[in-house]
This record gives C-alpha cells, sequence and structure tokens, in this order.
C-alpha cells in the first residue's frame, strides 16, 4: 500500500481553522479565501476518508468530529 502525504498548505488551512473556530476567521489569519480554506478542508477529508467538521447547515457555528478535534488536537502539537 503506498503512503500519501498531505499537503502542508491543507494541514495549515486545517490547523488555522481549529485555532480560530472558523472558516472565514481562519481565511483571515491566512489572507486567502474561504473558499480556498474550505476546498483544503474537503481535500483533507476526502484523502483521509472521514469527516473532520460536522457540516449542520443549520447551525452557525462550525463543530468538530471527534476525528476533526484529533487531528486539531496532533496539529497544535
Amino acid at each position: 500500500m503506498q503512503r500519501r502525504l498531505l499537503p502542508l498548505n491543507a494541514l495549515r488551512a486545517f490547523a488555522a481553522v481549529h485555532e480560530t473556530g472558523g472558516i472565514r476567521s481562519a481565511a483571515r489569519a491566512l489572507d486567502v479565501t474561504h473558499s480556498s480554506v474550505s476546498r483544503h478542508l474537503r481535500f483533507l477529508e476526502d484523502t483521509l476518508g472521514v469527516a473532520l467538521i460536522d457540516r449542520d447547515q443549520n447551525q452557525r457555528q462550525l463543530r468538530f468530529t471527534r476525528e476533526g478535534e484529533r487531528l486539531g488536537q496532533a496539529s497544535g502539537e
């Protein structure tokens, strides 16, 4: 089985979302568009095969899945 490295920009985007608590605030912190941050998050989820963020359209607050919390804690170390 071939292992694939995750792109650093995608990991930075996720770490910024985890640290700031939102996609737009992470985009401001990284000086990129919010759609760029969203694309990086979706790429990570597709590559890892797990959801990292709970995308409930009725909630304004961002919630991380268990896997998202684990990755967020690891990215902060």
